[in-house]
């Protein structure tokens, strides 16, 4: 046997492949012979593997249909509660939600933490989420991901496509205050229930949407997960990542942050709905949010445009905001965001060099790395310097926080030991947390067609207009909502501000100092600052505090991401300002692990950082664009404000409103650690070395390859065994990739230990498919290819850089942009719209 392989790389001549070696005494119709039986060999091969993985993906299915659930909550069983007497935030507000895989229902789920009666809509075939990647998990009637995006919910099942089950669905909706839904245009109008559809019968709903790519648009109807939209899509992974790593990525990163903006949007909406009794069009996308996280990258660019994407951008190199890796292999994060000064002059003391050396990162890599974690640290807290580790993902399972978790097993959860909390604490109650495990496909039906919707006393009940015309509200949904935001060191506050700006509020921006970034980065202050009213504070202390509190007596809201320390130096304590103001909002952004707030530390400390390392501990995690954590976790911050300022609205109170960046960080990685909490096996694919990674990546149909004109693209297949067959079709490739990638599996099984890991067992066949599908993308250009996939429907998208965005049409009609006549420079719009 020779090992040949066509067009491959040299890389990929690993790769086992089978092909006669010809004697020259072999007639050609006994080689001919010989070649075409080992292909049928494979074929059979292939064929019995692909036979047996259905048989396990129907066995779990079966497991779904007949499961028995311990200790769940019955629906109608909700306790009436009176809201603002410590009910939860939510109390009487009923959810539908039509929707699937992750960013719509992590947005209902956290409402049903938050005390909502969340009802989940699933067709006879049920969320496709439940049986994704069931096949590496044994035991489980549907996946641990599905899990701990669907927690606290009602389930019941309808087939759309009937007429009887569509009068019942409509049913439901005349007493729901909110539907939440994530699927496509067409397939909405097709059973009648689009925007313009609902709003006239049913004119109190909130009805919120999730896209990919927007409502509108050439795009609109395209498929795409979080990390074509979000990440591939945006110029975020192209500003991160290094090709071939573009889908290197945090499961579900993009996701669960786009819920949040959608959370926040809604619970803008039923703050409106209090004050009108009528409902509003709430609308988030996968591509504004993953634009709104790369901002100051994307209008930095407006005037580069290259006809082919330069791919070969700048990273950051400040040392006051980085990681650096000690002699010891430990990855040290300096979080000297907000006092770059500073800390810029304490580290060049420390390598001995000076301030303004523009060689200054490079020296404190070399000092790092000649540094034990042990000195790094104490001759760092000597210099004030802030700074966190980067934790790996064994740690984080290891050792949890029991701020950022609830026990899977008060649940009956016993395979989960952890669920992520709601990012974000509120004051209002103690009783915010899951309140059931996932529902299993519907499991309530009966009970729900039967009795509807929970009684709830008339102190719960929400307004209700039944009629569009007349009696609404001018401007936007926060008009005549004042704001005081005091951002101390990076832009998670000032991004959640400039969000309440598009929406309608007047947000006056603290600035003691004069803003950091005005003269430095114009950019970023246009981004940031688009809007907002700038309030300067006197030199004398005695005078600033007096101005601060003037303004507290206008606010309804008070931002700040202040260290405790300094706002009790200020008298801004959160117990004293609500004690002396009990109608203000008061949401405090704070890290655990540092006085300083740097959203940067949140991905060292959460384990999403080691997942972007790759490698595990020996991995090198990659730098961030400006602000990227930050304005990530605004997202965060203002769904913890348009929730508490719903509560104000319905009850006249307010509250404090927290927003733990740790916490924050833990609900990001979720998809990662709910499926490792019991099977460790699976953190080898975490640590794969990054020039391993591309050809060991575990779904091909959901990787990032070249094509022959240098354009990047990711395929959105992440369904290996529905998404791979009308890939290798459309390639070509099916008849010479199946024969091989069995007899790789063949060979592995019989080499390796019986006992052994899985996935390291799977690694020949991943190899062999990713190879194949990467020399099939690199023959041909991307228009080629654009034209063949979309022959077959293989769902796909280019890796942008932020310069092509300018130059994305879809951007454009989704309405990412926006002009800023303060800046007079185009900057990106709010990841949440909310329309009246």
């Amino acid at each position: 046997y020779q090992r040949r392989v066509r067009g491959l790389t040299d890389f990929d001549m690993a790769t086992p492949t089978l092909e006669l070696h010809q004697d020259a005494s072999v007639s050609s119709g006994a080689t001919t012979g010989n070649a075409l039986l080992l292909r049928l060999i494979g074929v059979l091969v292939c064929l019995a593997l692909a036979l047996y993985w259905l048989f396990k993906r129907w066995k779990a299915r079966r497991r779904a249909i007949r499961r028995k659930l311990v200790p769940q909550r019955q629906h109608l069983g909700i306790p009436p509660q009176i809201p603002g007497e410590g009910a939860p935030v939510f109390h009487g507000v009923r959810v539908l939600e039509l929707s699937t895989y992750a960013a719509a229902p992590s947005a209902a789920r956290c409402m049903g933490d938050l005390g909502a009666e969340v009802i989940k809509v699933e067709d006879p075939s049920g969320d496709p989420f439940r049986y994704t990647l069931l096949e590496y998990e044994e035991g489980r009637e549907f996946s641990s991901m599905f899990e701990t995006c669907n927690l606290s919910k009602f389930s019941i099942q309808l087939d759309l496509k009937q007429e009887t089950d569509l009068e019942k669905l409509r049913k439901l909706l005349r007493d729901c205050d909110v539907m939440i839904t994530n699927m496509r245009g067409p397939a909405l109008a097709r059973i009648g229930c689009t925007y313009q559809d609902l709003k006239q019968e049913f004119p109190h709903l909130i009805y919120a949407q999730v896209s990919a790519w927007g409502r509108e648009g050439p795009d609109c109807n395209l498929a795409g997960f979080d990390v074509g939209a979000f990440w591939t899509g945006t110029g975020l992974s192209a500003s991160i990542m290094r090709a071939p790593l573009y889908h290197l990525y945090p499961a579900g990163f993009g996701d669960v942050s786009t819920g949040q903006s959608l959370l926040g949007g809604i619970a803008l909406g039923l703050r409106r709905r209090i004050m009108t009794g009528r409902g509003c069009l709430v609308d988030a996308s996968l591509l504004r949010a993953g634009m709104w996280c790369v901002s100051p990258e994307i209008v930095a660019a407006e005037h580069e445009y290259h006809q082919a994407p330069n791919y070969d951008l700048p990273r950051r190199r400040d040392p006051f905001y980085n990681n650096f890796r000690t002699r010891d292999g430990q990855h040290l994060y300096v979080l000297g965001l907000g006092s770059e000064s500073l800390v810029t002059r304490a580290l060049a003391r420390l390598c001995g060099a000076v301030e303004d050396d523009p060689g200054l990162y490079d020296k404190v890599v070399t000092w790092a790395s000649l540094t034990s974690w042990e000195t790094a640290t104490t001759l760092l807290d000597a210099a004030n310097v802030p700074y966190c580790r980067l934790r790996t993902l064994e740690e984080v399972l290891d050792r949890p926080s029991s701020e950022n978790f609830h026990s899977g097993s008060l649940l009956g959860i016993n395979d989960l030991d952890w669920l992520p909390a709601v990012p974000f604490s509120l004051s209002c109650s103690t009783g915010h947390a899951p309140q059931s495990r996932a529902p299993g496909k519907g499991e309530h039906t009966e009970s729900i067609l039967a009795s509807g919707w929970s009684v709830l006393p008339p102190q719960a009940e929400l307004p209700r207009a039944e009629t569009t015309e007349g009696g609404g509200m001018e401007g936007g949904v926060l008009d005549g909502v004042k704001v005081l935001e005091w951002s101390g060191t990076d832009s998670s506050v000032g991004g959640a501000g400039r969000m309440l700006v598009e929406l309608g509020a007047h947000v006056n921006e603290l600035d003691p100092r004069g803003t950091r970034c005005r003269d430095s980065n114009p950019q970023l202050a246009a981004q940031l600052e688009a809007g907002k009213r700038r309030v300067m504070l006197p030199a004398d202390a005695m005078e600033s505090k007096q101005v601060v509190r003037e303004l507290l007596e206008w606010a309804d809201v008070f931002m700040t991401n202040l260290g405790r320390r300094e706002l009790e130096d200020w008298g801004l304590d959160p117990s004293g300002v609500l004690e002396r103001h009990p109608r203000l909002v008061f949401c405090h952004v704070h890290n655990p692990w540092s006085e300083a707030c740097a959203a940067l530390g949140m991905l060292a400390t959460s384990g999403v950082a080691a997942v972007m390392a790759g490698g595990g501990a020996t991995g090198t995690p990659p730098t961030l664009p400006t602000e990227c954590a930050a304005l990530l976790s605004s997202m965060y911050a203002l769904a913890a404000v348009g929730t508490a300022l719903f509560h104000q609205a319905r009850t006249g109170k307010g509250q404090l409103a927290e927003l733990s960046l740790d916490r924050v960080g833990s609900f990001l990685n979720q998809l990662i650690t709910s499926m490792c909490w019991k099977d460790r096996g699976k953190l080898v694919l975490i640590k794969v070395r990054h020039d391993e990674f591309a050809m060991l990546f575990p779904i091909p149909t959901f990787a990032s390859f070249q094509t022959a004109d240098g354009v990047w693209v990711q395929l959105l297949g992440i369904d290996l065994p529905r998404h791979l067959p009308p890939t290798l079709r459309a390639l070509g490739i099916q008849c010479s990739t199946y024969p091989r990638a069995a007899m790789s599996l063949v060979k592995s099984l019989l080499t390796t230990e019986r006992n052994g890991n899985f996935f390291e067992k799977m690694f020949p066949v991943f190899r062999v498919l990713n190879s194949a599908i990467g020399a099939a993308i690199a023959g041909k250009t991307y228009a080629e290819l654009h034209a063949v996939f979309d022959k077959h429907d293989v769902w796909h998208n280019p890796v942008r850089t932020p310069a092509q965005l300018h130059h994305y049409e879809q951007a454009h009609v989704a309405g990412a942009f926006k002009w800023d006549d303060g800046s007079n420079m185009r900057v990106v719009a709010s990841p949440v719209l909310v329309r009246l």
